[in-house]
């Protein structure tokens, strides 16, 4: 019979071997054969050398202890979560893990001190960060690529996130020469480039004559191409218009009514 590989929590299961008071030299010899029987079994299902290139966990840490690394995340997630969200986790893809941005990572950020700027949140600045929601989106990840026993390649998660900080970078309302007033940003288009890297289109109104402008920051202020131009049109009355053409609009036709 071909063995598989235990979940998290066929090994979180081995803790019971060391739950309750060991009485009398029975009792140790008992709970010794236990021990080492459980790390045959797991040993046997692995079938990997003894040592597993995982980070380390620290057994301190509580499932409501607040962590200060990356490493103490996985050791207080494996410890608070419910069984079936663990399971769900395993079962799912990494591109899965986005489902848990809210709800399971608002609480993180809130409470693991990212938006107070707590030690957890220095940690993931010292790398890189700046924003908290990246922040529980690589703890988040690398959660995943921890139960998987994948690399946590947490430098190419952190490039990753700042080039898309970098990639969606507003420009400043009077960076365009060719409008005499402002543009301000209304629309706000997300697409990838063949490369995979992010490509992020802010589009805007010049209020001194109407035209509409797209905006990418290695390309600077051009005219929209069609696709663009279709996504503008679409929905106008829903969007936010800051050169007030469309109470202008509005007000020309009470007064064509009266």
């Amino acid at each position: 019979m071909k063995l598989t590989k235990p979940s998290i929590l066929e090994l979180r299961s081995l803790s019971l071997v060391f739950d309750g008071p060991v009485r009398g030299r029975e009792g140790i010899v008992k709970g010794l054969l236990a021990i080492g029987s459980a790390l045959v079994a797991v040993a046997a299902a692995l079938d990997v050398p003894a040592r597993v290139e995982l980070p380390a966990i620290r057994p301190q840490m509580t499932a409501e202890s607040t962590p200060r690394t990356l490493d103490e995340c996985f050791a207080v997630l494996a410890k608070k979560l419910p069984a079936e969200t663990l399971v769900e986790m395993q079962r799912g893809s990494e591109d899965d893990m986005s489902r848990y941005h809210h709800g399971l990572g608002t609480w993180l950020r809130n409470n693991w001190g990212l938006w107070d700027r707590g030690p957890l949140y220095q940690h993931f600045h010292a790398l890189g960060l700046n924003h908290p929601d990246d922040m529980s989106g690589v703890i988040l990840d690398s959660f995943w690529r921890y139960l998987h026993e994948r690399p946590l390649e947490v430098e190419k998660q952190v490039a990753a996130y700042r080039e898309y900080e970098r990639a969606a970078k507003y420009p400043s309302p009077n960076s365009n020469p060719r409008c005499a007033s402002a543009i301000e940003v209304v629309l706000t288009l997300y697409r990838d480039w063949p490369n995979g890297s992010p490509r992020i289109i802010h589009m805007g109104e010049c209020c001194a004559d109407h035209v509409v402008w797209s905006y990418e920051v290695d390309r600077g202020w051009y005219r929209p191409d069609a696709a663009q131009s279709a996504a503008w049109g679409s929905d106008p009355e829903e969007r936010y218009d800051p050169c007030g053409k469309r109470a202008a609009v509005e007000q020309g036709d009470e007064a064509d009514e009266r």
